[in-house]
């Protein structure tokens, strides 16, 4: 404890605590820090409806003089208090600490279901390994494919290794825009305070913290907000992948975005028209005048059209709301032309993984089943494109981190415009 100081002048002494740096924090009685550093020294304003009232705060302690946390707590000392009280406005406090906190909020499952069974808790904060990087969250972003590993839909989601009976991973979220707070062994590229965003396989995204692979990661654009950068990872790279890769896009060609106001969808008619492609997009009524301002040449009111049996034929159909099947698909494919899967209902994932094969007989094209996996390189080329105005987010809705379970119902059902995100407080 320090004795009380007129002059706040002197906010921060030492340690590594951005999130306090040159700020007065204002509270009205007492105050738990989300994050503390070494000998971080703190200015505290005072509301105006305290007097002398004893003030509180509370740190929760990795190592302390060389011990872990597990000595500490087999003695009962997890938490350590520092009571200030005084007859002044202003006041410094000093809290020793040698390692950030080891707790944080997230929302979690222990069980597959529906939203109902999240909820929010406190968890250990997790530690880097070695190739990741812990990121404290500023914003992630909800797919698809989180409300179908939250029900486990289709159960096969249960072979590949999330978790037979129960989940294996208890927090979702895969998108993550943030700040590094701690390297693993054998990561250079990064180091704590850098801005990042991609990845996190595994999940993770929906808490205060999260360790992802450095290979997932890539700088944050400057040009983005926390909550755009989020946007982009699963979405942005399925969409890239899927014209560049799978569908081997070339200038000049025709493309057919199905599913073009969704997340993938707003991305590949942007990342199309960018690659100079001709850009058709499907979606319903109420999207024609969105995906016909983010680049769409033409736009089909599938209420109203059937692209299945009009006359266009396309060098490239990017599947992401597959809900037709793909002989009918064929339709509209020109010779020798691409029809990529990358979204959509389950049996038509399967009909591609089994049938596109049959389908591809004859020189009527090629048909296959997009899975995905975000890198470093897919997002700088993606970052190349955000920060020349090429390709700009959409993001429909944000939520709050305990209004996840909200987040995860409006996704699934499938009327969201571009990305739905979930912001963190900074």
């Amino acid at each position: 404890r320090d004795p009380p100081r007129e002059n706040p002048s002197e906010v921060l002494v030492g340690g590594r605590l951005a999130e306090l740096s040159g700020r007065e924090v204002h509270i009205p009685d007492a105050v738990t820090f989300s994050t503390v550093a070494v000998g971080a020294e703190c200015v505290v304003q005072l509301g105006p409806t305290l007097d002398v009232s004893p003030l509180v705060v509370t740190a929760l302690l990795g190592e302390h003089n060389g011990e872990s946390t597990g000595d500490r707590q087999s003695r009962g000392e997890t938490r350590e208090q520092v009571e200030c009280t005084c007859s002044v406005r202003q006041f410094h406090i000093r809290l020793l600490v040698l390692r950030y906190i080891t707790r944080m909020r997230a929302v979690v499952r222990d069980r597959y279901g529906s939203p109902e069974v999240l909820k929010s808790a406190e968890l250990p904060k997790p530690a880097p390994g070695a190739g990741e990087v812990l990121i404290r969250v500023r914003a992630a972003s909800v797919n698809a494919s989180d409300w179908r590993i939250l029900r486990a839909d289709p159960f096969l989601i249960r072979l590949m290794g999330y978790g037979l009976l129960t989940p294996r991973h208890p927090v979702l979220g895969q998108d993550v825009a943030g700040q590094v707070d701690a390297i693993g062994a054998g990561v250079t590229q990064f180091r704590p305070g850098d801005e990042v965003f991609g990845e996190s396989p595994d999940g993770g995204a929906f808490a205060e913290f999260v360790c992802a692979p450095a290979a997932r990661l890539a700088p944050k654009p400057a040009s983005l907000s926390f909550e755009q950068a989020a946007a982009v990872p699963l979405a942005g790279v399925t969409a890239l992948r899927g014209l560049r890769l799978a569908g081997s896009l070339q200038p000049g060609q025709r493309v057919l975005v199905n599913g073009a106001s969704g997340g993938v969808g707003t991305f590949a008619v942007q990342i199309a028209r960018a690659l100079g492609a001709e850009v058709t997009g499907v979606c319903s009524t109420r999207n024609v005048d969105l995906v016909r301002s983010i680049g769409a040449r033409r736009v089909v009111d599938y209420t109203r059209e059937d692209f299945t049996r009009d006359e266009q034929a396309y060098d490239l159909i990017l599947n992401a709301a597959a809900y037709r099947s793909i002989f009918a698909c064929r339709r509209a494919l020109r010779p020798g032309g691409a029809y990529v899967h990358v979204g959509g209902s389950t049996a038509r994932m399967f009909e591609v993984l089994l049938l596109g094969p049959v389908a591809s007989r004859g020189g009527s094209g090629r048909f296959q089943f997009l899975a995905s996996e975000t890198t470093t390189e897919d997002l700088v080329y993606l970052t190349d494109l955000l920060e020349a105005g090429k390709v700009v987010p959409v993001i429909d809705r944000r939520y709050a981190l305990p209004d996840v379970p909200d987040a995860l119902r409006y996704v699934e059902t499938g009327r969201a415009r571009g990305k739905v995100v979930v912001t963190l407080a900074a």
